[in-house]
């Protein structure tokens, strides 16, 4: 399969801006912070996917598209699948970072959402470590509100490994298992 990676904003407030897609709002210290994700998925779906296609033997049908990344890619990934069921079809995130966000408006964005029950698939990884430790509940809470929503043990699944960390070795870890659980 055919991997396009693209580079983060090393900024990390302007990486949190690009990566939430959602209209909810931060919390905390970034509570003022606008984000600027619905831009960076109509770039990705408007200009990076169709060049990808053109340019590489794709199948370029949602069936065979996925987005994937890690903390707050994680986030963007599973906010990309759901809000773009036309265009993705699984998305993995790794130590998504949910918590980010102001969950009571998160949560109640994503219940307006509508889901495609059974026809996409999400691959949720969370360790338990570090930074991880804090984005774990949130994981267990997407994974377990998805799980209510009736989707099944083939389009939803996840890895908790309580003794790895935030970091690229942890997500590289079960990387291949997030792939076959998508061709499964």
């Amino acid at each position: 399969f055919i991997v396009a990676g693209l580079d983060c904003p090393k900024d990390p407030i302007h990486r949190m801006q690009e990566y939430v897609l959602a209209d909810s709002p931060f919390k905390g210290m970034m509570k003022n912070v606008k984000p600027y994700g619905k831009q960076y998925a109509k770039s990705i779906i408007d200009v990076i996917k169709p060049l990808v296609d053109k340019h590489f033997s794709t199948l370029s049908d949602k069936k065979n598209t996925a987005f994937g990344g890690s903390s707050m890619g994680g986030l963007c990934s599973f906010d990309m699948v759901s809000l773009f069921p036309d265009v993705f079809s699984f998305s993995l995130s790794f130590s998504p970072a949910f918590f980010t966000l102001n969950q009571k408006e998160y949560k109640k964005e994503i219940k307006n959402r509508t889901f495609n029950v059974n026809e996409q698939k999400y691959f949720f990884f969370s360790g338990g470590k570090d930074l991880d430790a804090k984005i774990l509940r949130g994981t267990i809470d997407m994974y377990n509100y998805l799980k209510e929503l009736s989707y099944d043990e083939k389009h939803l699944g996840i890895v908790i490994d309580e003794n790895i960390g935030h970091c690229e070795a942890s997500w590289s870890k079960y990387f291949k298992e997030a792939i076959k659980f998508w061709f499964d």
